[in-house]
């Protein structure tokens, strides 16, 4: 893991509610951009069952 990106966090907000696609979508953004905490496991497991 690396340090948080503040800076990125507090541009891109996780939206309220979010879809799984939105969940998807930010979360890929922030491995990409920020990478504080790793992928959710969870998250990552409707991915491949969407596959």
């Amino acid at each position: 893991m690396t340090k948080l990106n503040a800076a990125w966090h507090k541009v891109h907000r996780m939206p309220k509610n979010p879809t799984v696609k939105q969940r998807l979508t930010w979360h890929t953004a922030h491995t990409k951009h920020c990478g504080c905490r790793p992928f959710p496991a969870a998250l990552r497991k409707q991915l491949e069952t969407m596959k």
